[in-house]
C-alpha cells in the first residue's frame, strides 16, 4: 500500500501459489487453510546501486525534502517506462535484477523462492527440492565482495546461493539476523530506512597502532 494515500501500489497486490494446508475436517474434506508464510526478504538485487549510495551521501545542506520528492517521482517514472516495456528479444540484456529501481522480495513458499522486482512486478522463481520453512537470510558468505543469498530446508540443509558477481555487497544491504536485522527499527531494510550506521570500506580492515 501507498503509505500517504492508502491505496494499492501499481502492479499490486500480487498472487502467488499457496499450498493448501492439506489437514482434513471431520468429514475428510480438506480445509481451506493454508499454509503460514515465512517472513520475506528485502533485498536490493540490482547491479547498479548507485542511487541508494547518492542519496546517503547527500549534503546536508541540500533541500532534504525537495530531494526526496525529486528522487521518488524519479523511481516511479523509471518503474513505469520498465514495467511497461516490451519483452526483450534475445540479443537484449536486461541488467541483473531488472530495470526498475527499489527493492526486490524474496518470498518462500513450499519448495519454492520468489524473487519480485517490487518497482515493476517482474518475478522470477527458483525451485529449491525442499521445504523453506524460514526467512531467506543474505551476506557475503563467500566473502567474494558479493551478495549470497542463505536457505535453509525442512531436511535440516544449509544451501547458499551466489546471487551475481554483478551485485556489490553492501553493510545496508543485508539481512543476517533472523526476521529482524537489528534490535532497534529491526524490521526496516538498511537502504530505505529512515536513519542506520554501517562501517566504510577503509575501516574494515586490520589495523596496528603502535604509541
Amino acid at each position: 500500500l501507498e503509505a500517504t494515500s492508502g491505496d494499492d501500489l501499481p502492479r499490486f497486490p500480487m498472487a502467488i501459489d499457496v499450498p493448501s494446508s492439506g489437514l482434513k475436517d471431520d468429514r475428510g474434506h480438506v480445509a481451506d487453510a493454508e499454509v503460514p508464510l515465512p517472513q520475506p526478504l528485502l533485498v536490493d538485487l540490482h547491479a547498479n546501486q548507485d542511487y541508494w549510495l547518492e542519496r546517503l551521501r547527500r549534503n546536508e545542506t541540500d533541500d532534504i525534502r525537495s530531494a526526496l520528492e525529486e528522487d521518488a517521482a524519479e523511481a516511479r517514472r523509471i518503474n513505469s517506462e520498465a514495467s511497461n516495456a516490451a519483452l526483450p528479444d534475445q540479443n537484449t540484456k536486461v541488467p541483473h535484477g531488472g530495470s526498475g529501481r527499489g527493492l526486490h522480495i524474496v518470498q518462500p513458499v513450499k519448495d519454492n523462492l520468489y524473487i519480485i522486482e517490487a518497482g515493476t512486478g517482474c518475478s522470477q522463481t527458483i525451485n529449491i527440492g525442499d521445504t523453506i520453512p524460514s526467512m531467506v537470510q543474505v551476506d557475503d558468505v563467500h566473502g567474494t565482495g558479493a551478495l549470497d543469498l542463505i536457505v535453509t530446508t525442512a531436511s535440516g540443509q544449509v544451501l547458499t546461493l551466489e546471487v551475481s558477481d554483478a551485485v556489490p555487497f553492501h553493510p545496508l544491504n543485508v539481512w543476517n539476523t533472523g526476521p529482524v536485522r537489528s534490535r532497534v527499527n529491526g524490521h526496516a531494510q538498511g537502504y530505505s530506512a529512515s536513519s542506520g550506521i554501517f562501517v566504510h570500506e577503509r575501516s574494515r580492515t586490520y589495523k596496528n597502532w603502535l604509541g
